[in-house]
């Protein structure tokens, strides 16, 4: 699968516009659910006080490239900016498998691209969850919490990657109609196995969802 990528490059002060020899990609997800690749670019844009930027967003249909991979982004605090090509991951508006999955499939083969060009396994790789950890300047914890609502981790997606840029398709998630008490859901199926969302099964099976941001997990209860 190959995806159409987008130049909408921003201008003005979270530009920085300094030269940038990249080591490797961080990736983020935005924690703004419903806004689309666009309204991340253009926030950038129409927000020089926000001190902030990056170099991709990616959606359930559009990838746009903000800033060129050749020049510093402000994503991940001062010491990231200057190594790091910094991709933001949208999320959808309410628990979406099918939206996830295309913004997951577009992100693995994108990742994938910059490896190619970069002669870079997917050891280069980071979270923001790892970067924060390992300077110490950010407390970011994105994607993780991102990619847990959906069963996935941090591992599966490099996972992909690696598949991605071994020219294997076996991590690319198919969307799958789910029938439950009557009501039809839309989920994907992955390996072999089907995956509903949580939340409309367990309203389907009359049991309420919550998500627990303490725990990072998704309880189901009666």
């Amino acid at each position: 699968m190959t995806y159409e990528i987008k130049q909408k490059y921003i201008t003005g002060t979270n530009r920085p516009g300094k030269l940038l020899q990249p080591q490797g990609i961080v990736i983020h997800s935005t924690a703004t659910p419903g806004a689309p690749a666009i309204n991340i670019r253009d926030y950038f844009q129409n927000h020089p006080e926000a001190k902030a930027s990056a170099h991709t967003a990616i959606d359930w249909t559009t990838i746009i490239e903000i800033i060129p991979d050749n020049e510093n982004a402000w994503h991940a605090g001062p010491t990231a900016n200057r190594l790091f090509i910094g991709i933001e991951l949208c999320e959808p508006k309410e628990y979406d498998p099918a939206k996830f999955a295309d913004v997951w499939n577009r992100a693995v083969w994108y990742a994938a691209q910059k490896c190619k060009k970069f002669g870079w396994t997917v050891a280069y790789i980071r979270s923001h969850d790892q970067i924060s950890k390992q300077y110490k300047e950010t407390d970011h914890t994105d994607p993780i919490g991102y990619f847990s609502r959906y069963g996935k981790t941090w591992a599966d997606f490099l996972l992909a990657v690696d598949k991605e840029l071994k020219g294997a398709d076996e991590d690319l998630l198919t969307e799958a109609k789910i029938h439950v008490n009557g009501k039809e859901l839309t989920g994907f199926i992955k390996d072999g196995s089907s995956y509903a969302p949580v939340r409309a099964l367990a309203e389907a099976l009359g049991a309420k969802v919550v998500w627990n941001e303490t725990k990072k997990i998704v309880e189901i209860t009666k």
